[in-house]
């Protein structure tokens, strides 16, 4: 039956007989935690909410308990307390509100109450849109068989020996960091995934003893345990609520951290494994359970902005018990106050700057994966994910709110919204909106690339030699077949003079020959003739190739060349470049995220942001359809200074030693590559070289921001959930 608050005040209250009250300091004050025994759920008040709580006898109305409240605090303070140490009756009838939802109440005018909650807690399977909770057994009984068998895993001294085990296996991790992140890129194959799964349910059994285990054996009384299967994906889970009658803190930290210890004992056993590198096979598997084990849990388990283990941590730690709630109940004011006009009994200012904080980036997270499990959905399963996320939507959002409304119209007169205030927000709300997909795209996407020329000749040595002469300078403009360097080679000059007199020697003896009439020797002095001629011929064109002339029509781009003047310069060795300085172009490498931005902007201008601060103008001509790991150039690499990561393309993952092997990188995530056309004229840098640091500048002026943050949030959300799971 629905209640309203100002109902209480006529009602006679009758609280559960089986309700226990345990005193507790929280936020460094005197708390009270509530143990509902039926349902083994806990829920803590202050100690002004324990007073009231105990004047419901179950003959007295709400405001006649309320009044045996004030005198009872009459009588501990006989010369009054002040009036923000009492509870005003507004904040009163919140708490009996509180009672009733929660269940707590045993009747209401002396009718029992059937409360809905209790059924729906101890059913056998629990639907939800998006996933499905099902309770398997009691695991109390298994905890009590097994729990002094490994008593000796959470004795102090055990703990003590591995967390130094884990610091070691992070340590170790840490100095292989390129192996591990190459070999870990195995996980997320399809061809895993069956592998994957059993890890994780193997993985997270073993976290769900630890809480078990470490609650049976402070003490504590274990629940229930079951799945929870999240779009498919099993969560197993056990009930280790008893933990919070425990009244030492470290007692609970150690329950709700058991979990995560384990696995990182198991990572940390699978690191020293993968370290002593005994076979591909070993190291494929402790690299999926150190992945699993490890990341995983602590960006899930660990994250206290849900309530997962990291989020019961933090409230011991803070002392704050009622944090996640205070924190919604923080929102709703606010709400009621700056949207709907309601001014709140319990004002803002009331709640400290940590529960404001923590309600707003706890509602955010949530958001963040609702709606990403929603994409996911209806990605995955086509049109029945469609369906199924429509109905979690209804579920998650539609209902409360609608509830949330409901309660804000159907309260009493002075809670009564304000329709101008609600007016002036709906109109507020849809004018940013509005102005949002008028507004364009104020953050340029830039994308890191190289300087280079679409058109260019490289010189090289064609014939070993000594730099004898050097005609030109850098930024010289040359016409094709201008002398640009010289070189001489005295062996080259000495083995065509040795080659020219055995020619002569050799024509003497054919002409004995031929008088003699000496046929086999002619022939073969013939054949040798030839050859020589045919080496003159070499030797003649390597000398002239000493000089090199420009292939090309273009400007001299060149290292100082005057400290190389009569030194010996192997053959191949490039000493110049001719290019044409109209052909200028640059290459850069996008992501995946700004990759749709340069694909809209094809053939259109764009800005080139070069080293020095230079800005030029050039059209966007052509954009790779699919990625690459190649570094198009040496200093866009991390290792060098540059802005892209790259790692090892060493088979194994780790480096060779510089005398063996050189290194060859690649990048870590694979980039797009677009290319500029022919650069503006007038906008060209005088002093730009090839393989200069650029970025290509791209700023759409027909993206407006809306469509901007939808569209890379849902591509965000399609590569990191829907693509990975592809893949």
């Amino acid at each position: 039956m629905p209640f309203k608050p100002s109902q209480f005040e006529s009602s006679t209250l009758r609280l559960r007989a089986d309700l226990v009250f345990r005193p507790r300091r929280a936020d460094g004050k005197l708390a009270y935690l509530i143990e509902h025994s039926d349902l083994e759920r806990f829920f803590s008040i202050g100690r002004r909410e324990h007073d009231l709580a105990c004047c419901l006898n179950g003959k007295r109305t709400g405001r006649q308990a309320y009044d045996a409240y004030l005198q009872n605090a009459d009588r501990q303070s006989p010369e009054g307390v002040a009036k923000n140490q009492v509870l005003t009756w507004q904040q009163a009838e919140r708490f009996f509100q509180f009672l009733f939802t929660e269940n707590l109440f045993e009747s209401i005018n002396n009718q029992p109450i059937r409360g809905r909650r209790i059924a729906d807690e101890k059913a056998f399977i629990q639907w939800n849109p998006i996933g499905v909770r099902i309770l398997l057994f009691n695991a109390d009984w298994i905890a009590e068989k097994w729990s002094s068998t490994f008593l000796f895993v959470f004795h102090s001294i055990s703990m003590l020996i591995g967390g130094i085990f884990i610091l070691w296996a992070t340590l170790t991790a840490s100095a292989n960091l390129e192996r591990m992140i190459h070999d870990s890129q195995v996980v997320t194959r399809p061809e895993n995934w069956i592998w994957m799964s059993l890890f994780w349910i193997v993985l997270k059994a073993i976290h769900e003893s630890g809480h078990a285990l470490s609650c049976k054996q402070l003490g504590g009384k274990v629940g229930s345990a079951g799945v929870h299967f999240l779009l498919l994906f099993p969560l197993p889970f056990v009930d280790v609520t008893s933990s919070y009658r425990f009244s030492s803190k470290s007692q609970r930290i150690l329950v709700a951290s058991a979990g995560m210890y384990l696995e990182l004992i198991v990572a940390a056993a699978c690191v020293m494994i993968w370290s002593l590198d005994l076979n591909s096979t070993a190291n494929w598997l402790t690299i999926q359970v150190i992945v699993m084990a490890s990341l995983s849990t602590l960006i899930f388990n660990l994250n206290p902005l849900m309530r997962f283990d990291g989020y019961y941590i933090l409230t011991d730690l803070i002392q704050k018990p009622n944090l996640a709630t205070n924190g919604r109940q923080y929102q709703r004011n606010w709400l009621k106050e700056k949207i709907f006009g309601i001014q709140n009994r319990e004002h803002l200012r009331s709640y400290d700057s940590v529960t404001k904080i923590y309600g707003w980036l706890a509602t955010a997270w949530r958001l963040l994966i609702a709606i990403s499990l929603l994409i996911a959905a209806a990605n995955l399963f086509h049109g029945a994910g469609i369906i199924l996320a429509g109905l979690a939507v209804i579920a998650w959002y539609v209902v409360p709110l609608a509830r949330f409304i409901r309660n804000i119209f159907s309260a009493d007169t002075q809670d009564r919204p304000s329709y101008r205030r609600i007016a002036i927000s709906t109109t507020l709300l849809v004018l940013i909106l509005w102005g949002m997909s008028w507004t364009p795209w104020p953050f340029a996407a830039r994308a890191p690339g190289i300087i280079d020329f679409a058109n260019q000749q490289s010189i090289r040595i064609t014939s070993d030699g000594f730099l004898a002469r050097i005609y030109v300078s850098d930024g010289d403009a040359v016409e094709k077949g201008t002398p640009l360097i010289s070189l001489v080679n005295k062996d080259l000059q000495l083995q065509l003079h040795s080659l020219k007199i055995d020619k002569e020697i050799a024509k003497l003896d054919l002409r004995h020959f031929q008088m003699e009439n000496r046929r086999a020797e002619r022939q073969s002095e013939l054949k040798k003739l030839e050859s020589l001629n045919e080496q003159i011929a070499i030797i003649s064109r390597q000398l002239d190739e000493l000089t090199i002339v420009a292939p090309m029509a273009g400007k001299v781009l060149t290292a100082d060349l005057d400290g190389y003047l009569g030194a010996f310069i192997h053959q191949g060795t490039e000493v110049l470049k001719i290019v044409s300085e109209s052909d200028l172009q640059a290459t850069a490498c996008v992501n995946e995220t700004d990759l749709p931005s340069y694909q809209s902007a094809l053939e259109q201008r764009v800005f080139i942001e070069a080293a020095g601060g230079k800005r030029f103008v050039a059209i966007l001509q052509k954009v790779a359809p699919t990625a690459t790991r190649q570094i198009i150039h040496p200093s866009l690499s991390a290792r060098n200074g540059g802005p892209l990561n790259v790692r090892s393309t060493q088979t194994n993952g780790r480096i060779s030693p510089p005398e063996t092997v050189p290194i060859q990188s690649e990048l870590v995530i694979p980039r797009f590559l677009v290319r500029t056309g022919l650069v503006e004229t007038g906008s060209t840098p005088v002093s730009l070289r090839s393989g200069t640091a650029c970025e290509i500048v791209l700023c759409n002026p027909s993206a407006d921001c809306l469509s901007v943050l939808r569209d890379r949030f849902s591509r965000w959300v399609h590569h990191h959930w829907v693509q990975n799971s592809i893949d």
